[in-house]
């Protein structure tokens, strides 16, 4: 276990306006737009799943959105291999066709819903698995190529500031897009026109990729191409994992880590489908107030894990707080209370719950780049993406689980509690004994420095 010594700040820096606008130097203008890119095509692609609520029972519902994740955790591996072997900029593109295509065949589905039983167990596995596992490749290379093009552009002075717009486009476009695809299904809007308003959208975001993003692997030879693309996927990834003691010592604690995430986002599709029906005003501060902290804290605190070179106290910050965020929204749902008033009422909390929250995305994104190397990151980036897809399958298995077992004692929050509890305590167990890799590259290079000298 290393110790944390992290930069000095400057006291006249850090609060200073300086400090603000920061964060956003040195970005060109195809970052930018492979950041908007993500958005516009997050946004559809979960606008798509948000009306899929509307052609199908709940039962079915669940079991075709998470063939979403297995069709992404299957996939991603290929993908992120590719990105190293034939460029990041091709993979990219295909992600986004790919997600073209799934909404424009949920178009079609959409237009012939009324002649067709959709409810039927056939139609629900050669229509809705296959269409669900094409949006779910599109999201594997979409994450295989965007994050390795991001940490390809990034150093160590601002890798965790350029992970944390990547997580405010990638989730900014998760709950904007499930929220206007619930708001589409429940207005007079036909289903097929709805997931036409889709289409259109990423059809944009393919344009953007295509003409305005930039390449950012350049291979040396075709010699070099050619022997990267020689050995098969599964070496090719297990060589990587193998190689790399680093990315050994984060599969136990991604696990738990995404597994928590995944409890939440399922508790956020449970909110979602349960409490849209009525836009309370409550719904929408509470909402708006976590989006707005979380949203922030990403990008203000992954600047200042870039200053201070330190990853482990954001993470472990940010996990605490999700934890006890998790808990609030289960608690005021096991007294009966309606969540959004009962977080409407301790606010301020939320807001420093969410903000703390927003801290772990782009220092774990920010950590997985310091440990790699440009030539083999598509494919750490592709290992990352399984345990991630992994863990938003088990946490939801974990928190029924858990609160199954919190009844059969006679109480049910106590069992999400023992759930989060356990997933925190390996999680921060196992961050504590990873190594600050970036401080420690840049000793390695200030000693060069000073040989050289």
């Amino acid at each position: 276990m290393s110790i944390i010594i992290p930069r000095k700040f400057s006291t006249k820096k850090s609060i200073s306006m300086s400090y603000v606008t920061d964060i956003f130097r040195g970005m060109h203008l195809s970052l930018i737009n492979l950041y908007i890119a993500t958005f516009v095509m997050r946004f559809a692609a979960y606008t798509t799943i948000g009306l899929i609520s509307y052609m199908l029972p709940y039962f079915e519902r669940s079991f075709v959105i998470m063939f979403y994740s297995v069709s992404e955790i299957i996939t991603v591996s290929y993908f992120g291999v590719r990105a190293d072997t034939k460029g990041r900029k091709p993979v990219l593109i295909i992600a986004h066709l790919l997600t073209t295509l799934g909404i424009a065949l949920f178009m079609i589905l959409g237009a012939i819903q009324g002649k067709v039983e959709t409810t039927d167990l056939i139609v629900i596995l050669l229509v809705f698995f296959p269409l669900m596992g094409i949006l779910g490749a599109g999201a594997a290379s979409k994450v295989a190529s965007t994050l390795t093009m991001i940490a390809d552009e990034s150093n160590i002075e601002n890798r965790a500031q350029y992970m944390g717009f990547f997580d405010l486009a990638t989730l900014g476009g998760f709950g904007a897009g499930l929220a206007a695809g619930h708001i589409l299904g429940q207005s007079s809007v036909n289903l097929e026109v709805s997931f036409f308003i889709s289409l259109v959208l990423v059809t944009i975001s393919v344009v953007m990729v295509y003409f305005f993003v930039n390449e950012t692997i350049d291979f040396s030879s075709a010699g070099d191409q050619e022997k990267q693309s020689s050995s098969g996927v599964l070496t090719r990834v297990l060589t990587v994992v193998k190689s790399n003691k680093d990315l050994q010592k984060i599969l136990p604690v991604y696990i738990p880590i995404i597994s928590l995430y995944g409890l939440i986002v399922a508790f956020a599709k449970e909110l979602v489908d349960t409490q849209l029906e009525t836009i309370s005003f409550e719904l929408v501060f509470v909402g708006g107030l976590i989006a707005l902290t979380a949203g922030s804290s990403m990008l203000i605190t992954g600047k200042m894990s870039d200053r201070s070179l330190i990853r482990r106290p954001f993470i472990i910050i940010g996990l605490i707080c999700l934890a006890i965020l998790i808990i609030l929204l289960k608690y005021y749902e096991s007294i009966e209370i309606p969540v959004f008033e009962g977080l409407y009422s301790i606010w301020p909390v939320v807001a420093i719950l969410s903000f703390g929250f927003g801290s772990f995305p782009p220092a774990i994104l920010a950590y997985l780049t310091d440990i790699s190397k440009k030539d083999t990151r598509g494919t750490m980036f592709g290992v990352y993406s399984v345990i991630f897809g992994t863990g938003m399958i088990i946490g939801p298995f974990l928190g029924v689980a858990f609160t199954e077992f919190g009844i059969l004692i006679g109480a049910e929050i106590w069992g999400i509690v023992l759930a989060v509890i356990f997933l925190v305590v390996i999680a921060i167990i196992g961050t504590v004994f990873l190594s600050e890799r970036a401080q420690e590259d840049e000793a390695i290079s200030s000693d060069n420095s000073l040989t050289n000298d």
